[in-house]
């Protein structure tokens, strides 16, 4: 699409974009005109490494436009050719009064382009003020909120270190119990590995060793029966 400026016509192919592209990197100035929402979409990974996959996410795209730097001075014309002199005439037979016109006349000068008197320039001006006063504000905030995560982290480290010193003395409870239970479980087996019958309970040992007596006819020591312990208290 052809497009008009300053009075030059400057058509849509290739040689017509770059003359205008030339014309307006010699008298325009391209600014941030503002913000508009866009989408991005990016792709983090796949969720068994960590990722989240394809994300959307909303961002501010900036606006741009043209603000003039220079005045625009047109090209001179080509020169014309000379006209023709004009054919000679008579000298007239009255004397002609001279003309007297006043040498102390000026031709106005036309002031100069001033960007800083441009509106849309003042305008824009304003505005970025009013950007960078709200960006100075979340920035202020956004401190403030990581002040108050560093005291958070900060206490959770001291719980875990708690957490972790209470695990200690508890494991260190626990390996005392079962030492101790290994212990008695020791003392008891040794207790009765030296009293076969003790809470009248029979052991292999002393099942063995009526069977021997049996076997060499003998019936016990003390009577038909022998004397079998059944209780004793120590």
């Amino acid at each position: 699409m052809a497009i008009t400026l300053d009075g030059i016509r400057f058509s849509d192919d290739m040689a017509g974009q770059k003359k205008l592209a030339e014309h307006r990197k010699k008298y325009y100035t391209r600014v941030v005109t503002g913000y508009k929402d866009a989408y991005d979409r990016k792709y983090t990974g796949p969720q068994k490494a960590g990722g989240q996959g394809w994300v959307t996410s909303k961002i501010q795209q900036p606006t741009y436009g043209w603000i003039r730097k220079a005045p625009y001075v047109p090209p001179k014309p080509a020169a014309q050719p000379a006209a023709p002199k004009p054919v000679s005439t008579p000298a007239p037979s009255y004397k002609p009064v001279p003309v007297t016109r006043a040498s102390n006349v000026t031709k106005a000068a036309t002031p100069a382009y001033n960007i800083a008197n441009d509106p849309a320039y003042k305008a824009l001006q304003d505005r970025l003020s009013g950007l960078t006063t709200d960006y100075q504000k979340q920035l202020g905030d956004y401190k403030s909120q990581l002040a108050g995560l560093t005291g958070q982290i900060a206490g959770l480290g001291t719980q875990l270190s708690d957490a972790r010193s209470a695990a200690e003395r508890e494991a260190g409870y626990r390996q005392q119990a079962e030492d101790r239970l290994d212990a008695i479980a020791k003392q008891n087996a040794y207790n009765q590995a030296m009293n076969p019958q003790v809470g009248g309970v029979k052991t292999k040992r002393s099942e063995a060793y009526e069977q021997g007596l049996t076997g060499r006819g003998s019936t016990g020591y003390f009577g038909r029966q022998g004397l079998r312990i059944t209780n004793l208290n120590l």
